[in-house]
């Protein structure tokens, strides 16, 4: 449970992320409309921008989760971490959602949604990459993966790992889905909404 009248740090966010994924997986239906929640550390490696950063907390998520999910949320941290705004990826229009509590009167003016872009054309960067290799990756059953243990911030080791069902499902919506161009950002037009300073 949240304590009221107080901020919501990352870690919270991502808790109950977790939680919500929890539920999810006891559900008895096992049905692709599922939605997927990435880590806080998302939006944190496209801040704080090293290979290892990119790989640990953006690629290989986005492997894991795109295939096996409907929309895909992302947790967005400003202004130091005082406040939150949510990115939503929906696969089936396709569309990015921008949810902010405190939005400007004019939609896409304001710095939250600005910043926000630089995650978009990341995960669009990511997914051209995908594209590009995808025959290859599900001809030969197998991909290229970022070593955990053997890279660090400016130094990547790439291993050869078998491709698991859910990096197929992912390879494969990219091949039939994503055309390589931008995929439409727009600013939620309904959100519920916050005073300035509350």
């Amino acid at each position: 449970m949240f304590i009221s009248n107080q901020s919501i740090a990352n870690n919270w966010i991502d808790c109950y992320g977790e939680m919500l994924k929890d539920e999810l997986q006891n559900e008895s239906s096992q049905s692709l409309g599922r939605s997927a929640f990435m880590h806080t550390m998302c939006w944190y490696s496209t801040i704080h921008l090293t290979v290892r950063n990119l790989h640990q907390y953006l690629c290989e998520p986005l492997f894991q989760n795109m295939g096996k999910c409907s929309m895909l949320f992302f947790p967005i941290t400003h202004n130091e971490e005082f406040h939150h705004t949510l990115l939503v990826f929906d696969k089936d229009i396709p569309q990015w959602l921008h949810f902010d509590s405190m939005k400007p009167r004019r939609a896409g003016t304001g710095e939250c949604f600005k910043s926000i872009k630089k995650l978009v054309e990341m995960v669009e960067l990511w997914m051209r990459a995908v594209k590009d290799q995808a025959d290859d990756m599900l001809q030969q059953g197998c991909r290229m993966k970022f070593d955990k243990s053997q890279s660090t911030h400016t130094k990547l080791k790439m291993v050869e790992s078998i491709l698991s069902d859910d990096e197929i499902r992912t390879i494969r919506w990219i091949k039939e889905n994503y055309d390589g161009g931008r995929i439409p950002l727009n600013h939620a037009r309904i959100c519920p909404q916050q005073d300035e300073g509350s």
